[in-house]
């Protein structure tokens, strides 16, 4: 039988190419939630970041500034000696600033001496510290600067501003006396160091009057 009778289709016929229909399905948008454990996961990590990385930085200029100071400070200042100025206990303290504060109460001035030298100012009250003047100094700026918190006025550089006023008449006043002592010709064996803790005892009586 031929092939006509066997497909049913006439000879030379091809059939039409099949293309498969193609509907396109509509696809929903689902919006997806902002990653906020991630988005405070990173503030979280930048917060800490940034305050270790100020502290590292800070102590690692306290360290360079330290060591300068070791440095030098030996070049104008005897260590033993500046050391005898820091000898201080809490009852030398309390009775020193009861004598800055109420010196009419205080009747014996001189300045006890061993064979070695002066007597510390643990074991005598009227031996002069630069303890009690640091701090007072320190108190006295850290004072001023809460003060101006509660009036609204705070700013850090006031404190820096206070530090180097502070600082500056203390200097002023040191060589002032020193330039009197040796305009007057006066015979003594007081040192610069002594001068600085009487000058810088001031500063308690100005925590009394802030």
């Amino acid at each position: 039988m031929c092939a006509y009778h066997n497909t049913g289709y006439p000879p030379n016929y091809s059939e039409a190419p099949y293309y498969p229909s193609f509907q396109p399905q509509s696809q929903q948008y689902i919006p997806t939630a902002p990653q906020s454990g991630v988005s405070t996961g990173l503030s979280f990590v930048q917060n800490q970041f940034i305050p270790d990385l100020a502290a590292r930085y800070g102590s690692a200029m306290f360290d360079e500034g330290a060591n300068f100071v070791q440095k030098n400070v030996d070049q104008y200042v005897n260590r033993l000696r500046l050391k005898y100025y820091f000898s201080v206990n809490n009852s030398y303290v309390a009775k020193k600033i009861g004598v800055i504060l109420f010196p009419f109460a205080h009747t014996k001035w001189a300045i006890n001496y061993d064979p070695a030298g002066p007597v510390p100012p643990s074991d005598d009250i009227n031996a002069p510290d630069l303890y009690i003047p640091l701090m007072a100094t320190i108190t006295y700026v850290l004072l001023c600067g809460v003060i101006f918190g509660f009036q609204g006025r705070f700013s850090p550089e006031y404190l820096g501003i206070l530090s180097s006023e502070a600082f500056g008449w203390l200097l002023l006043e040191v060589l002032l006396s020193l330039f009197a002592i040796y305009i007057l010709n006066i015979q003594n064996n007081i040192s610069y160091l002594d001068i600085v803790a009487y000058c810088g005892y001031k500063f308690v009586s100005y925590l009394c009057f802030i």
